[in-house]
């Protein structure tokens, strides 16, 4: 959260709403997604996060690249 802070300023960072995809291997175990979740909440608590495995966020990357909008 450090880094995101430099770049775009204490202000902003704490007065925009965020939420946070936290993208994993899909072969992980639920033990592993809670360690990095875990790690997540100790560097941003309030911060909704939520675990995605690579194939779903790949998924859903290529599906929005086809929306012509």
């Amino acid at each position: 959260m450090a880094t995101l802070e430099r770049k775009v300023g204490t202000g902003t960072l704490h007065n925009t709403p965020m939420v946070f995809y936290l993208k994993v291997p899909a072969i992980w175990t639920e033990a592993a997604k809670d360690k990095i979740l875990g790690a997540f909440r100790a560097a941003r608590s309030n911060a909704p996060a939520f675990i995605v495995s690579e194939p779903e966020a790949a998924a859903v990357y290529a599906l929005q690249r086809l929306d012509p909008k």
